[in-house]
């Protein structure tokens, strides 16, 4: 199973960093698992995130292996809201079966591709008005959000 973390600029460092962390640590403790954890951004170049670190990622899209899982995190996500392509490949993951998850306003991602349409929610309390008014269900109830 291939885990991807997206990696786009002015993400949040904490909402990539803390879920490759434990991704990784599963893939490299528990190696009989079968998982692989990796980074994913649009080009080889260092992606300045939102505090300023500067990161390069273990792939592209074009060099990663199929991905089964991809964690879109948080941030300044005007960017990768408005990208068709990324859109596009995002729509592909989930018509294939794979999961699509999001940490705090990564859901505008997920919502701007079109993959939460009529589905809950969540995201940052500050930002959760715009999230309903988005066309999905925003909830409250809980740590998490599931969308089928």
């Amino acid at each position: 199973m291939n885990l991807a973390i997206y990696l786009y600029e002015q993400a949040e460092e904490l909402d990539w960093a803390g879920p490759w962390e434990v991704l990784s640590a599963w893939a490299r403790r528990w190696p009989d698992d079968g998982v692989s954890a990796f980074t994913i951004a649009d080009s080889t170049e260092p992606v300045l995130c939102a505090k300023g670190l500067r990161v390069l990622a273990d792939h592209t899209w074009e060099t990663a292996p199929r991905v089964d899982v991809i964690v879109v995190p948080g941030g300044n996500a005007s960017g990768p809201s408005a990208d068709e392509a990324l859109h596009g490949r995002l729509r592909e993951i989930s018509g294939r079966g794979g999961l699509l998850t999001s940490v705090c306003t990564g859901s505008f991602v997920l919502q701007a591709a079109g993959v939460l349409d009529g589905k809950p929610a969540t995201t940052h309390w500050d930002r959760s008005n715009a999230c309903a008014s988005s066309g999905s269900t925003y909830g409250t109830s809980g740590s998490w959000t599931r969308a089928r």
